[in-house]
């Protein structure tokens, strides 16, 4: 064999090992990790977002079968922040809504404490399951709560949240957003 022979049969293999072997690391290494990292469930997202430093302001939201369908939290220092926005336009994240999500935190022992006018919620001492009303002009516009750092409890409060406010039982489809440090 001579040289030039040789050098066509090893272009020829390194093309077959760029057509072929390249596509399957891809295929097999790269897409399979992405997928087990979109995979994470609701309690090991909560579990990981507590896990993180409170300066770094990460949160979680959960996401069902239509875009106003969310529970989300924020971490701080005493643990999760449970957000719960309220649009009084043509949304249907209505008052509705958030007094049905009010009696879910009822039956944690998560109660009514303060209405704030106004203040930014992070000035606020926000006390472990007191509601803190938000509200701008006399308009509902949040109702926030200090859940804590219990990820089991979180989990279940997130849970029943899905179940009797949005009517979703099945919380292994949610989408999930966990974001561990916020720009």
């Amino acid at each position: 064999m001579n040289s030039i022979s040789l050098n066509r049969y090893l272009i020829i293999f390194i093309l077959l090992a760029v057509i072929i072997i390249i596509p399957y690391l891809i295929n097999n290494i790269l897409i399979k990790n992405s997928k087990k990292a979109s995979k994470i469930n609701v309690l090991d997202a909560i579990s990981t977002l507590l896990k993180t430093d409170p300066k770094d302001k990460g949160f979680v939201v959960f996401v069902g079968k239509a875009d106003y369908m969310y529970v989300q939290y924020t971490r701080d220092y005493f643990g999760l922040l449970f957000n719960w926005p309220i649009f009084l336009d043509k949304s249907e994240r209505t008052p509705e809504l958030a007094n049905k999500a009010i009696k879910v935190l009822n039956k944690y022992g998560i109660t009514a404490n303060e209405e704030n006018n106004g203040q930014s919620i992070k000035d606020l001492y926000l006390p472990y399951k007191k509601i803190i009303f938000n509200k701008e002009d006399d308009t509902w516009i949040s109702l926030n709560v200090n859940v804590g750092d219990n990820a089991e409890e979180i989990y279940n409060l997130t849970i029943d949240l899905f179940l009797y406010v949005f009517n979703i039982e099945d919380v292994n489809d949610l989408k999930i957003d966990l974001v561990l440090k916020s720009k």
